[in-house]
């Protein structure tokens, strides 16, 4: 009995490592580390499930487009989130189910005339999930606005809501992956429709 109670506080400093590097930090190779580590350390116990809800959530991720040789910003907030550890016949699966998620990714940036300008994406899911393992992200009966709005620099919720969208649209699924840097987006069923100065 002393022993599993040990393995279960084990696992449980484990997890809170696991929550702690989330937070601050993704990158692909850290999360790979962390696994290993997890497998090696959790032979002795065969399986074992974590919870651990959180509010205010708020993750940073920085991608790079295959065909463009630029660094975007791509922010996911969520009011409250449900982090769930898994791990069973030596492997680890970290999923994240997000309630009321909004997220703010920049498509694309460049100059004119006027100055700096960047493309942004505003998606709105009352529920999501993100997988950690797989770097996937999941959410259906997706709300869409596209913007066009100055500057290089994403900015806060709350400021892009001060303008105007020249895009909106409904999904009925929207799926994301994380690969070598890149983000690929895909969204089915999409209905969108363009703006203009009367929709305004």
């Amino acid at each position: 009995m002393p022993k599993f109670s040990t393995l279960i506080f084990l696992f449980l400093g484990l997890l809170a490592l696991i929550v702690f590097f989330f937070i601050f930090r993704m990158d692909k190779n850290d999360l790979t580390a962390y696994k290993k580590i997890l497998e090696d350390k959790s032979s002795s116990v065969t399986e074992y499930e974590g919870y651990q809800n959180r509010t205010g959530v708020i993750k940073n991720i920085w991608y790079t487009p295959s065909e463009k040789n630029e660094r975007l910003h791509f922010k996911m907030i969520s009011e409250f989130s449900e982090l769930k550890f898994l791990h069973e016949n030596n492997s680890s699966i970290v999923t994240e189910e997000l309630s009321n998620v909004k997220c703010l990714m920049q498509e694309s940036m460049g100059e004119d005339d006027t100055g700096a300008f960047q493309q942004i994406r505003l998606l709105h899911a009352k529920e999501a999930t993100y997988n950690y393992t797989s770097s996937v992200f999941n959410a259906e009966s997706v709300f869409l606005d596209v913007y066009r709005i100055p500057g290089h620099e994403l900015p806060s919720l709350e400021k892009l809501l001060e303008y105007s969208p020249f895009l909106k649209g409904i999904a009925k699924t929207v799926a994301f992956t994380l690969e070598g840097g890149a983000l690929n987006f895909e969204a089915s069923q999409l209905k969108a429709h363009v703006l203009t100065q009367e929709d305004s």
